[in-house]
C-alpha cells in the first residue's frame, strides 16, 4: 500500500535492526477468541524483528488511519494475550 500522507514527526526512538522487538510468544490458548486470527497471523510469522513485525502491523494500522482520518490520535498498545508487546 502506497501512503501520500506525510509521515508521522519523528519521536526520536531508535530501533535496532535485527533485534526482536516481541520480548515473549504466548501459546494460541492464551488469546482471547477474538484475536486468535491476529495471534496466529503473528506466531506465523519467520522472526520477531522491526523488518518483519513493522509491515505486518501497517496492514493493519494503515487502514484504521485511511477509515478514521488524519485528525485522529492513535493511541494504541498492541494487547496480544495478556501482555503489551
Amino acid at each position: 500500500m502506497t501512503r501520500t500522507s506525510p509521515p508521522a514527526s519523528s519521536s526520536g526512538i531508535l530501533i535496532q535492526p535485527d533485534m526482536p522487538i516481541c520480548q515473549t510468544d504466548l501459546p494460541l490458548d492464551w488469546y482471547q477468541e477474538e484475536f486468535k486470527p491476529y495471534a496466529e497471523e503473528y506466531l506465523a510469522l519467520p522472526d520477531r524483528t522491526p523488518e518483519t513485525v513493522l509491515p505486518w502491523m501497517d496492514g493493519y494500522i494503515h487502514p484504521a488511519l485511511d477509515h478514521f482520518g488524519p485528525s485522529l490520535m492513535l493511541l494504541a498498545h498492541y494487547y496480544m494475550g495478556g501482555e503489551i508487546v
